[in-house]
């Protein structure tokens, strides 16, 4: 599982270089290296005038286009840039070429949305929260348990059941005991739990919250249709949710201690990975959209504070400098 949440987190770093080096190449730019993973190198081979990298630390990947991260002194003439050079290309080509990146993380989750609607997702009935000091808690009964089956003395329910009908069987005796049987991940668990008859309000007589999940498989065009939808309604989200961020972090700066580094995404990933693949590609999915909301904000060393340079330079007629742009991004 550890491998497997690595080679998804660097392919979605992978993906966004992937997105600059095609346009790069349709436009006709020169790209100097295209490495998978970071250095130190493990092997390279040139084709054409682009080296294709293979390096030791597996965190995604990088592209190195020429002209990008130069000063326009270092190309030769200043004035006059070599063609294939990106300092060379019009403003609308240069913009198009870092908004591939951008593009391409859209583009993914898009692709994984669909995916999992054609996918589908077996309806089952899982433990979403549980509650503190409560019998599940003290049976070790942890959210993301996916419920197979409850007996009480000779009677039982078995999967597929909803929460409504767990929920009406237990009240028939709420102090009663009863055998549950989960799956938490690939291991199927049981446990005997003595219920409450007078539960604090709002936890039932076990402890726990439920939750129904699970959708039907759809058509190729209707799933694809639905993958777009939900694209967009991520992408909303996530803008709605970062202005709200930023509109906040200045007035009340313990919200910064909800920013999830990492190690934090690493978790969560690990956490849905645990749930399943539906719920991990669905995570995979967000996550790409986020860095593609995150890199469109005109920030330095971002895709989208490049672009604003593009733009002062459209207006003005004349490029920002280049050491005011190093200055800038630091």
């Amino acid at each position: 599982m550890v491998f497997l949440i690595i080679i998804f987190l660097a392919f979605l770093i992978l993906i966004h270089e992937l997105g600059h080096f095609l346009m790069a190449k349709l436009f006709g730019v020169r790209v100097e290296e295209f490495g998978f993973g970071f250095p130190p190198r493990l092997l390279a081979k040139k084709f054409g005038k682009t080296v294709y990298s293979f390096n030791i630390l597996p965190f995604g990947g990088f592209v190195r286009i020429f002209g990008l991260e130069k000063e326009p002194e270092k190309l030769g003439d200043k004035l006059n840039p070599p063609k294939d050079s990106f300092l060379a290309q019009p403003v609308w080509r240069r913009s198009l070429i870092l908004l591939a990146g951008i593009s391409m993380n859209v583009f993914l989750g898009w692709l994984l949305f669909s995916f999992i609607f054609m996918l589908g997702n077996p309806y089952r009935l899982l433990i979403s929260e549980v509650f503190l000091n409560s019998p599940a808690k003290i049976a070790d009964l942890k959210p993301g348990d996916a419920v197979l089956k409850i007996n009480r003395g000779e009677q039982t329910l078995q999967a597929p059941l909803t929460a409504e009908e767990f929920s009406k069987f237990i009240q028939e005796d709420p102090g009663g005991i009863f055998d549950l049987t989960i799956k938490r991940q690939e291991k199927v668990l049981n446990f005997q739990i003595q219920g409450r008859s007078k539960p604090p309000a709002g936890q039932g007589p076990m402890g726990i919250a439920l939750a129904d999940v699970g959708s039907a498989k759809q058509p190729f065009f209707q799933a694809f249709l639905k993958g777009g939808a939900m694209t967009f309604s991520v992408l909303k989200e996530v803008a709605v949710g970062l202005f709200k961020f930023f509109s906040q972090v200045f007035v009340n700066s313990e919200i910064l201690k909800s920013v999830a580094g990492p190690v934090g995404i690493f978790s969560l990933a690990f956490q849905f990975g645990s749930f399943g693949l539906f719920y991990f590609l669905q995570f995979i999915a967000i996550l790409s959209l986020n860095l593609a909301v995150l890199n469109i904000l005109p920030f330095p060393a971002l895709d989208g504070g490049q672009i604003i340079f593009f733009l002062i330079e459209k207006i003005k007629g004349s490029p920002v400098s280049f050491r005011v742009q190093k200055l800038i991004n630091g």
